[in-house]
């Protein structure tokens, strides 16, 4: 039934929109709504800086086409799961001008699910896993692959990888990512069709003459990341990879991050719940108060393994929370107390604003009191303190 995966990776567009149909809206009223609930999360974030696809810089220029995917999404996946009566949809931005004053309804299962939605929006959102869980197969797979192991995506960098980067060929290139990719394999007990990579890495050598060095190694890691996933049995492409674990992330049923050391750097996620479908559909979850002991255990040895006194929060958040299978928000409640000294341990910690040389994009700071911190250090407490 519907898609294979949610294509929209925020549930709050999804909860806007359904809000929104309470007055039969129209497509351009749900898209300018989208706009409005970005520049809000836009202002909340005002402090904290981002490359890449930051939300602040995909609004700095607003025209009568942007977030028209973004509402395109929202109204598929609210018919795909019932919750509004099936009509188009622009499929391409040129076709948005023939659907601007389409308007949609609600069914009788959407009026049912809006209400619960203004009563209580945890239990909406239950609700809304288990009608995402069940009606997208791509979300079952990676759960239930998720449930018997990490996935690790290596991140491959020329710079770890050779001295000289600038002397090093493309064919040289294509040996080294293979022979890499071999032992990357091997480390994580998968096994892979390095050949059929191979052949992959040529092809794309010989289409990347003309294209930079940069673009190349980001073909390098797409085609990686695509055997990867083939080699945890999962079937679907990188993009889809991408929209489902970070939708998961936001109904706390996964997690996901960068493991960074000095040789190289993985993508990793990682299960944060256990689903139950039968009898009932049910999803158990670690609580703060069954981890909160063990975080505060987690936080000076993941430090100490980093190895520097001053270590990126979101570097540390990853290690913590893949250690003990938790999410972002029971680290961070758990950090702010103790920065704020409510806890009785042998440590206590300082937080500085100071932002690391690299901040990935999907990187969060921590943000205590409308305050943005970036780097955490861990001090030892004197005898008396």
């Amino acid at each position: 039934m519907g898609d294979t995966f949610p294509r929209l990776t925020d549930i709050a567009y999804l909860e806007e929109g359904l809000r929104l149909m309470k007055s039969r809206p129209t497509f351009e009223s749900l898209r300018l709504r989208l706009i409005s609930v970005s520049r809000k999360r836009a202002e909340q974030e005002i402090g904290i800086p981002r490359s890449g696809f930051g939300v602040v810089r995909r609004l700095v220029a607003v025209d009568n086409y942007t977030y028209w995917s973004n509402a395109k999404d929202v109204l598929i996946e609210l018919m795909n799961l019932q919750m509004i009566k099936s009509a188009p949809v622009p499929s391409r931005r040129e076709h948005v001008i023939f659907h601007r004053d389409r308007t949609y309804e609600l069914t009788k299962h959407g009026e049912d699910m809006l209400a619960e939605l203004e009563k209580n929006q945890i239990t909406f959102r239950e609700k809304l896993l288990e009608l995402m869980y069940r009606n997208h197969s791509h979300l079952r797979s990676l759960v239930k692959t998720l449930e018997d192991r990490d996935i690790y995506v290596p991140i491959y960098r020329l710079e770890e990888r050779c001295a000289g980067s600038s002397d090093v060929d493309n064919t040289m290139l294509v040996k080294d990512v293979t022979d890499w990719v071999a032992e990357k394999a091997l480390q994580y007990e998968l096994t892979l069709d390095v050949s059929s990579l191979e052949k992959r890495l040529q092809k794309k050598a010989a289409e990347g003459k003309a294209t930079s060095r940069t673009k190349f190694i980001s073909a390098i890691n797409e085609c990686v990341e695509s055997e990867f996933l083939k080699a945890h049995g999962l079937s679907f492409d990188n993009v889809t990879f991408e929209h489902l674990y970070r939708l998961g992330e936001q109904m706390h049923l996964m997690n996901y991050g960068y493991l960074r050391t000095e040789e190289s750097s993985s993508l990793v996620v990682f299960s944060t719940a256990e689903i139950k479908e039968e009898p009932a559909f049910q999803v158990e979850r670690h609580k703060l108060c069954d981890y909160e002991r063990r975080f505060l255990e987690a936080i000076p040895q993941e430090h100490n393994t980093l190895g520097e006194p001053f270590v990126p929060i979101h570097d540390l958040r990853t290690r913590v929370c893949h250690k003990l299978k938790c999410n972002n928000e029971l680290f961070d409640y758990v950090v702010q107390n103790l920065f704020l000294g409510r806890y009785k341990v042998e440590y206590k910690i300082a937080l500085l604003r100071d932002m690391p040389r690299v901040l990935p994009p999907s990187a969060k700071p921590l943000k205590i009191n409308n305050e943005v911190y970036f780097t955490i250090t861990i001090i030892q407490k004197k005898r008396g303190e």
